[in-house]
């Protein structure tokens, strides 16, 4: 599993960003329970929701090995780094 900030585009065909919006909000970490043995909840999430934006948290999370790969190496389009914000007090 591979989380990024902001997710441009998967295979040159998709592009996702923070207005894409997903039918529910989505839980992209195994619960409490879930912890000691993780592998049905990262097989169900690669099946039915290989591309996650998890809204709490505001990251994509993606869970295919091929997908991970794909990002991992094309670092002009995908970026793990964190955006500044301009904070101002007034």
């Amino acid at each position: 599993m591979y989380y990024v900030s902001d997710l441009r585009s998967i295979d040159n065909t998709t592009t996702l960003n923070h207005s894409t919006k997903l039918a529910k909000t989505m839980n992209i970490f195994p619960s409490p329970e879930q912890r000691l043995s993780p592998f049905q909840f990262y097989a169900d999430m690669r099946h039915n929701n290989p591309v996650a934006y998890d809204d709490s948290n505001n990251i994509w999370a993606v869970f295919r090995y091929y997908d991970v790969q794909f990002i991992l190496g094309d670092y002009t389009h995908f970026s793990s780094a964190i955006q500044q914000q301009s904070w101002i007090i007034t």
